[in-house]
């Protein structure tokens, strides 16, 4: 999870990524172990969470309208993966708040090339997380199908009924979860391609640019009129520098050509425009 820069009211959530943290990141590599027999007794031991879950949890059970049945196996999963899928959420939209602002600051964004790769590994890290959710939570959708069918007489069909499909909607919800991360990746992946396509166009502003000072000066530069003419336009002599009285011949001829070319520059530019 990535540190919160978001200052709007909706997402003034806790700060999971304390400040002492310089990379502004930090990983939950969530365990969690579970034991069930069938006297009705279930234990789920979680490691490595965030430090708000226990306290979420117990939140979470006291507000339940109605006692878990500890007789399924999978009862204790369903308010333990609303908080997991909770923290998803969080994760992937405060992944989603740096790209917005790389989006509104698109004028800097060629000096912010190594940001956008971290913000972008955290994105790809984000999808490839969800991604295995879904799988994990399609794999215990089958065996709590399972289950049911094998002890159809140890829960009635309306309590099986809802428990799957409270199973479905929470897989739903990480897919679209998924999509949204996807969103951010794609996202990121524009505004690179286009700090890039910006920082080629300033580049090829720049040669255009050395190109029209090498059309203005080409002319005056390498056109050699004492070659053309025989002309000498100073002399060093007894008396000093003298200029030929014939040093207008060099101006006659170099400005008119300078203007053709630059002239002829321009029309290519343009038609190649």
């Amino acid at each position: 999870m990535v540190r919160n820069i978001s200052d709007e009211p909706y997402d003034r959530g806790p700060e999971y990524v304390p400040y002492t943290h310089t990379k502004g990141y930090i990983w939950f590599e969530i365990g969690i172990f579970t034991r069930w027999d069938s006297s009705g007794k279930c234990q789920i031991l979680c490691v490595d969470t965030p430090f708000d879950l226990p306290d979420k949890l117990e939140a979470s059970f006291k507000k339940r309208p109605s006692v878990l049945n500890f007789a399924d196996p999978f009862a204790m999963y369903i308010d333990l993966i609303d908080l997991i899928i909770n923290y998803y959420d969080l994760s992937v939209w405060r992944i989603r708040n740096p790209v917005r602002k790389l989006e509104e600051n698109r004028p800097y964004a060629g000096h912010l090339f190594k940001l956008m790769h971290d913000i972008s590994r955290h994105a790809i890290h984000t999808s490839e997380i969800l991604s295995a959710t879904i799988k994990t939570f399609e794999e215990m959708l089958k065996s709590q199908t399972k289950v049911y069918n094998e002890s159809p007489d140890a829960y009635d069909k309306t309590y099986q009924e809802q428990a799957k499909e409270y199973m479905k909607f929470q897989i739903q919800v990480v897919k679209s979860l998924k999509l949204r991360s996807d969103s951010n990746q794609q996202r990121l992946e524009n505004e690179v391609n286009l700090a890039f396509n910006n920082i080629a166009k300033q580049d090829n502003m720049v040669m255009k640019s050395i190109a029209v000072l090498t059309m203005v000066f080409f002319p005056a530069t390498f056109l050699s009129l004492q070659a053309l003419f025989g002309t000498a336009f100073f002399n060093f002599g007894d008396d000093g520098w003298k200029v030929s009285t014939g040093f207008w011949i060099y101006w006659v001829v170099t400005v008119p050509i300078t203007v053709m070319v630059i002239f002829a520059f321009r029309i290519w530019m343009v038609c190649t425009a």
